[in-house]
């Protein structure tokens, strides 16, 4: 395979965001780096854990972008399949900006069900049906469980 054919490889779904996690992965590592040694004798001090974490995850990202690079066949360029992949990240972007305005609960079900739709899951019944049930239990859990206050929206705020 050719230099320039496996970087089109590697800009390809999941691969992409191994690069990403693997870039977030030495951010991580050198902050771990900055931490103090602990004043205590133990050998385990604050350093030790992120540090392994980020060893761990380092070796799992290269194995998999290694593994990547060997096997796989050079994609073709399919400019609807990329404008396609960039759906759920306007989703995400539009979810963003309705929260402070629809609130939580609104702006969350909405974004469930149109998310579901786009990425392709059939039926409307089961992805009402899943979008009203992750609304209500992440809300629950949120509200009552860790006492965060989520946003009850500025247009419905006459409503409370």
């Amino acid at each position: 395979m050719r230099p320039r054919d496996r970087v089109s490889v590697l800009w390809t779904g999941d691969r992409l965001l191994v690069l990403l996690f693997l870039i977030l992965t030495i951010g991580y590592g050198a902050g771990a780096l900055r931490l103090r040694d602990g004043l205590m004798s133990d050998v385990v001090g604050p350093r030790s854990f992120p540090l392994l974490l980020t060893g761990i995850a380092l070796l799992l990202a290269i194995v998999f972008l290694y593994r990547a690079l060997r096997d796989a066949e050079t994609p073709r360029w399919r400019p609807a399949e990329r404008l396609r992949d960039l759906v759920p990240l306007g989703l995400l972007f539009g979810y963003v900006l309705a929260l402070q305005p629809f609130g939580y609960i609104l702006s969350t079900l909405v974004f469930v069900v149109v998310t579901m739709r786009a990425v392709g899951h059939p039926g409307w019944r089961g992805t009402i049906l899943f979008a009203v049930g992750l609304t209500a239990v992440t809300y629950l859990l949120f509200e009552h469980a860790f006492d965060v206050e989520l946003p009850p929206g500025s247009l419905f705020a006459w409503l409370m």
